[in-house]
């Protein structure tokens, strides 16, 4: 028997025994920590022109629709809310509760710490400033 006919059962195997393993999170908590950390002077100062604002779901938003053409606005709002969903996820399997709970308690402290001129998206869908 060769050795290509000797290893093909042990690297079927590995594949069935790496099948069953629970996958890795796709990013850990410092990663996200990491990206949210960069992206923050970028993130205040579109918030600080009024192009972005907090809603009350734990995302962001452009506060006109048109400012998401701006390619540096939409990929700041659309980096920034994946990781919060990702982030969302992780800790709401910690506190053994829903994402939607989590973002709301995160909006909720978003909008309590936003500072004088951003927008807030209240529950209406009216953006309003703080």
């Amino acid at each position: 028997m060769n050795l290509k006919h000797r290893l093909t059962p042990v690297f079927i195997g590995v594949f069935i025994l790496l099948g069953t393993l629970s996958p890795a999170p796709a990013e850990s908590l410092d990663s996200l920590k990491g990206n949210f950390k960069k992206r923050f002077p970028s993130v205040a100062a579109l918030k600080k022109a009024g192009k972005i604002g907090e809603t009350k779901s734990g995302t962001l938003e452009a506060v006109r629709p048109e400012y998401m053409q701006d390619r540096k606005v939409s990929s700041i709002v659309n980096a920034e809310n994946s990781d919060r969903r990702k982030l969302y996820q992780i800790l709401a399997k910690q506190q053994k509760t829903t994402p939607k709970v989590v973002a709301q308690r995160n909006a909720s402290r978003n909008f309590s710490k936003a500072g004088k001129g951003e927008f807030l998206k209240h529950g209406d869908g009216n953006w309003k400033k703080k």
